[in-house]
């Protein structure tokens, strides 16, 4: 690896052949990376998707981050600090693959350390982010996480950026919020309505998510991630449930995750289509 690390930033072409090799010895490792080869390999991916007028590279840079998380997990989560800004910049850029790559590796990131930690460092980048595009892409985001990580400690720690969210000023973001809450009550059932309702949410707020309450029936997850039956625990007089089907996701939902390595393999196979261009 320390022959092809760093890529020299003036010459495409080298670039282009250096993920290439990259990949391959990525892809045929079959036990962890040193920490010396993770600080190098993170250093070049960032130098990579530095540079997003290269969308080739850019996926490629996605790529390594997510091989880098499978094989050496302990590793690459001390370089976070300095990968995560980066990763929701791109949440922001125009070419939807880069999006669907950086939200493919962030829900990598949260398999091999934790969602909750993943979304404690992101949350404040991207909140303060100026591009409401990076705002749409995180709470797409939080949608896959709450359904592939079913857990009260990431129920907790998601509600009250996403309770923020229903205050921004963009309608599609409060519906990315809103749809939210729909799958954080799927997951929870009425066990989430008595943490939502600790929160001190104008009624009118919060009268409108009831209404779209009642179009849902849970699964219900219990909060110590124990399977229990809905009809046992509802409460009518909190939300009355629909006889008919549960309601179908809208534009912020997607395909549900099983985690880390399904991630890594989207990326995978986005970066694989684009292969013959690098």
């Amino acid at each position: 690896m320390d022959k092809l690390l760093p890529l020299d930033p003036k010459d495409p072409k080298d670039r282009a052949t250096g993920v290439e090799l990259l990949l391959s010895l990525l892809h045929s490792s079959t036990g962890p990376l040193s920490p010396s080869d993770v600080e190098s390999l993170v250093s070049t991916c960032l130098d990579l998707l530095n540079d997003p007028s290269n969308l080739n590279a850019s996926l490629g840079a996605f790529q390594c981050l997510a091989s880098a998380a499978v094989l050496s997990p302990d590793h690459l989560k001390l370089h976070f600090d300095g990968v995560l800004p980066a990763i929701v910049e791109c949440l922001g850029h125009d070419k939807q693959p880069l999006r669907d790559a950086a939200r493919g590796l962030l829900l990598t990131f949260m398999e091999v350390s934790s969602p909750t930690i993943v979304v404690d460092k992101v949350w404040p980048i991207a909140w303060v982010h100026n591009s409401s595009r990076v705002h749409e892409e995180f709470m797409r985001i939080v949608t896959s996480a709450i359904t592939a990580f079913t857990s009260t400690e990431f129920m907790k720690a998601i509600l009250p950026p996403i309770l923020q969210m229903l205050k921004d000023s963009t309608q599609s973001i409060r519906e990315g919020a809103t749809q939210c809450i729909e799958e954080m009550y799927m997951q929870f059932g009425p066990e989430f309505l008595a943490e939502l309702q600790q929160n001190d949410l104008p009624t009118s707020v919060l009268g409108d998510i009831n209404i779209r309450l009642q179009q849902i029936e849970p699964k219900v997850f219990s909060f110590n991630g124990l399977v229990s039956s809905s009809s046992d625990q509802v409460d009518s007089s909190k939300v009355n449930q629909a006889e008919s089907n549960p309601k179908k996701k809208d534009s912020f939902k997607e395909i549900s995750v099983s985690g880390g390595q399904h991630a890594y393999s989207t990326i995978h196979i986005q970066c694989q289509n684009m292969r013959h261009c690098l």
